[in-house]
């Protein structure tokens, strides 16, 4: 359980690239034996996936017109 904690905090610097070589290893070999983390980095990449797209402009004024 401490393993899927530190998982956890460790999520979107995974999804971000950010972590040392040691420390993706390591990640990627609990996520490799536990679904629920699997699961979890999956739900995380989709949820960054979609906020990092652009944003729908608002249309102007005259639009109607």
């Amino acid at each position: 359980m401490a393993n899927c904690q530190r998982s956890r905090e460790q999520a979107q610097a995974y999804l971000d690239g950010g972590l040392a070589p040691s420390e993706r290893a390591a990640f990627e070999n609990h996520l490799r034996a536990c679904p629920t983390c699997r699961r979890l980095v999956a739900e995380y990449g989709r949820l960054f996936s979609v906020l990092a797209e652009p944003a729908i402009p608002q249309p102007s004024a005259d639009l109607a017109e």
